[in-house]
């Protein structure tokens, strides 16, 4: 999408967490999500996502988690399940969406759903 002079772009998504050091090494080594910037003293991470952000904050959560959830497209979805199931999470058996791809889901150590899909071959956006 090119740049449009005056409409906003989203820099990232910032998540509250009560334990921060236990999620944030959940984003980085479970994850995979790259450290961007690091702010011990703040207990603050942000993190690359392809080219989307996530930032990590402690601190009470704002509002029901269940109105966020973080969505991270993967090459291979089987790929990644494994991976992850590998590392000791829980996560969804894969599901067939009618518009095109599969997904699985899981939760962060707090709870904040996210799920990882991948598109079925010759259904790519």
């Amino acid at each position: 999408m090119a740049d449009l002079p005056g409409l906003p772009e989203l820099f990232m998504v910032e998540i509250r967490l009560a334990n921060w050091e236990v999620s944030s090494r959940w984003y980085r080594d479970v994850l995979g999500l790259l450290p961007i910037l690091e702010d011990q003293g703040r207990r603050f991470l942000l993190l690359g996502a392809g080219a989307g952000r996530v930032a990590l904050k402690e601190g009470p959560a704002s509002g029901d988690r269940g109105a966020v959830r973080l969505i991270f497209q993967v090459g291979d979805v089987d790929a990644a399940r494994n991976r992850l199931i590998a590392l000791g999470n829980s996560v969804s058996e894969p599901t067939q969406s009618d518009e095109g791809y599969r997904e699985v889901r899981l939760t962060d150590p707090e709870g904040t759903p996210i799920h990882l899909f991948s598109w079925v071959v010759g259904c790519e956006r």
